[in-house]
């Protein structure tokens, strides 16, 4: 049997800079409490913006037909310490708060929201600006 994973880019930073008034910093990128969002294809009530999307490939894959037993890894993710003057939530302690309650998430061991006996695997990126990274 040939095992394989799906990698996946998560940045749940942009979707909340797209759209601020429809989910708060703690929603989007944050991972702390907040009212939380409800799908309403599936029913699942999701606390985070980082859950909802890994599982929305989730739901892709599936309705295109793939195996449901995908392993679906998060190969980047992130929070930009500094921005354009447009992205005020882009900060060093926003980014450190980000990637600090994703380790504590992650170290808990638990799945996603959809499939709760899979934890979730991921590699951080942007850990540190990257100078040369041409900007937008």
């Amino acid at each position: 049997m040939i095992s394989s994973r799906f990698l996946i880019n998560v940045y749940p930073y942009f979707v909340f800079k797209a759209d601020p008034k429809r989910f708060s910093l703690k929603y989007a990128v944050l991972f702390e409490p907040n009212n939380g969002v409800v799908d309403p294809g599936s029913g699942i009530h999701y606390n985070n913006m980082l859950h909802a999307q890994v599982d929305a490939v989730r739901f892709a894959i599936s309705k295109a037909g793939g195996d449901e037993g995908l392993e679906i890894r998060v190969s980047e993710t992130g929070l930009p310490s500094t921005g354009d003057p447009d992205e005020a939530s882009a900060t060093p302690e926003n980014a450190r708060r980000y990637i600090g309650n994703l380790m504590r998430m992650m170290a808990e061991g638990k799945g996603m929201p959809a499939r709760a006996r899979d934890p979730l695997r991921v590699d951080i990126f942007m850990l540190f600006n990257e100078n040369l990274k041409p900007r937008p």
